[in-house]
């Protein structure tokens, strides 16, 4: 991923290796007017059915993956797919 300039993305793995990035974002979500931490647990069991496949990105990481397929597999000139 870095190589196509995601700086801070990492994916789901069987080991849950992702959870010891030191930029790991825990999720949360709002129920009635409050904040709730997700389980990490829960999605280690349905990361193979996550629409990104697993992948754990800021929005300018998936900016860049986005900008490497416009750009038809080539970043910064040089041609990675």
């Amino acid at each position: 991923m870095r190589q196509i300039g995601m700086r801070n993305s990492t994916y789901i793995d069987i080991n849950e290796s992702y959870l010891e990035s030191p930029n790991f974002a825990y999720p949360y979500y709002r129920k009635d007017g409050q904040t709730y931490a997700f389980d990490t647990a829960l999605i280690q069991r349905v990361h193979i059915g996550l629409a990104t496949g697993g992948v754990l990105a800021s929005a300018t990481d998936m900016a860049a993956y986005v900008n490497f397929h416009l750009n038809q597999g080539r970043y910064e000139g040089t041609q990675i797919i």
